[in-house]
């Protein structure tokens, strides 16, 4: 999970459904020279039970990540923003 090499798009914040709730996305976490539209658009078309949602420790000002596990179970993380439980 190395989000340090990928780029942070500010969007309009937008929602996807996950398990136990609602991810409020404000920010995309892209490879350089991916599309922010067609990106987004691949966020919402994922089934909510393949994300993963890592909540920020100790902190409430800080974000929260949204990920998915890949096929060589590492997290990667596509979105940050905030987690709200239902």
């Amino acid at each position: 999970m190395d989000i340090g090499k990928k780029i942070h798009v500010k969007v309009s914040p937008f929602q996807l459904r996950v398990l136990g709730g609602t991810f409020n996305v404000t920010e995309l976490v892209m490879e350089k020279g991916q599309s922010k539209d067609e990106f987004q658009q691949h966020l919402k078309g994922i089934p909510s039970d393949r994300w993963f949602v890592m909540l920020a420790e100790d902190d409430e000002q800080a974000p929260d990540t949204l990920a998915i596990i890949d096929d060589e179970f590492e997290f990667q993380i596509y979105a940050i923003g905030s987690f709200q439980n239902e």
